[in-house]
């Protein structure tokens, strides 16, 4: 067993180690949320510019199907069709409706 004088200085040395280990614990999880959080922020970044360039190319594809139907149509590029518009059909599927119904 240890002796009363062991005991003595043990029991301050680990009631002082209690509360830095705490520290060094919180202080540990801190930096692991800044590093995690800065690299989700990074990545929410890099998504969000492939989501603009997606959309852009989406946008001008569906210019250049629209312009491919209007040239397959036959109608000129101003003063289309008056059922139609002055813009040419948003998308394809409309495009075929409004020629089927004619």
């Amino acid at each position: 067993m240890l002796e009363p004088e062991t005991l003595g200085v043990m029991i301050p040395i680990v009631a002082l180690l209690i509360p830095i280990v705490a520290i060094l614990t919180r202080h540990q999880r801190s930096m692991a949320e800044l590093i995690h959080g800065s690299h989700h922020a990074q990545q929410n970044q890099a998504a969000a510019a492939e989501i603009q360039a997606l959309r852009a190319e989406m946008a001008s594809l569906r210019e250049s199907v629209n312009t491919m139907i209007v040239q397959r149509d036959g109608l000129p590029t101003s003063g289309l069709n008056p059922q139609l518009g002055n813009t040419p059909p948003a998308y394809p599927t409309e495009a075929v409706r409004n020629t089927d119904q004619a």
